[in-house]
């Protein structure tokens, strides 16, 4: 009882009397300013009952954009992003990046099938901060302000991006390809004038190492000759402050 006293009590000093604790619900979290939303079938977020908040692997590091491959032979996990190639091993307290060993203070551990990893080591060994946010009761991943000017630099480049548009039954099929290493697009419909409507912004994913497609319902829009859109690109919860414009026209 003393030690598990004790723990409350250094979680609590740690992270203040909003933390979440082993059996709730599952955790908040952000990245930046964006929350992180893990695919359902990919398992979800939770805290352990040292406190320590466990990620399905496979899951949260697609939502960073990495590509996930399994080794053959082995039940390891081989995660690539950007220069970093990652390999992970079910029941270790490390993982392998570029050939180094990288600690990460807890055993990954294995649950219907999906590894699980500690959240905040792994996104410290990736040179990210991890937070308590009291306001939002929630855990925020936070990059550096020089990460995030890399990041922007990066998006500059986003009018180089190439696209296609095709119409069909009131519907846009829009096709991205690009070198970028950017986790996915959105896109905002804008009006005759080129100023944004107020619509939530529409996420096309990566479907293929550089390829990218999705429909647009536009049965609201039926008579218009031409349709305005913008596409801004997003990388580990930074949007753009670039765009490219794309004109649609309805046949």
């Amino acid at each position: 009882m003393k030690i598990k006293i004790t723990l409350l009590l250094v979680l609590i000093i740690a992270f203040g009397t909003s933390l979440l604790t082993y059996g709730d619900t599952t955790p908040q979290i952000y990245l930046n300013d964006t929350q992180v939303n893990i695919k359902a079938r990919l398992g979800k977020a939770y805290i352990n009952e040292k406190g320590i908040t466990m990620v399905p692997l496979e899951g949260f590091m697609q939502y960073f954009g990495g590509q996930i491959n399994e080794v053959s032979g082995t039940d390891q996990i081989k995660i690539t992003k950007g220069a970093y190639t990652m390999v992970f091993t079910p029941s270790m307290a490390s993982y392998e990046r570029n050939g180094f060993n990288i600690p990460l203070g807890e055993k990954s551990i294995v649950h219907n099938d999906y590894m699980y990893v500690p959240l905040r080591r792994l996104m410290e060994s990736l040179g990210r901060q991890v937070k308590w946010n009291h306001e939002l009761s929630s855990i925020q991943i936070v990059s550096s302000n020089e990460e995030i000017a890399r990041l922007n630099e990066t998006l500059k480049n986003i009018e180089t991006l190439e696209w296609g548009a095709q119409y069909k039954d009131n519907k846009v099929e829009f096709s991205f390809s690009e070198d970028l290493e950017v986790d996915y697009f959105k896109l905002y419909k804008l009006d005759d004038s080129w100023k944004p409507l107020p619509i939530s912004g529409i996420v096309f994913p990566k479907t293929s190492s550089h390829y990218r497609s999705g429909y647009v319902d536009v049965t609201e829009y039926k008579g218009k000759p031409v349709l305005y859109y913008q596409v801004k690109a997003v990388i580990e919860g930074v949007e753009s402050e670039y765009s490219k414009h794309i004109e649609v026209y309805i046949k």
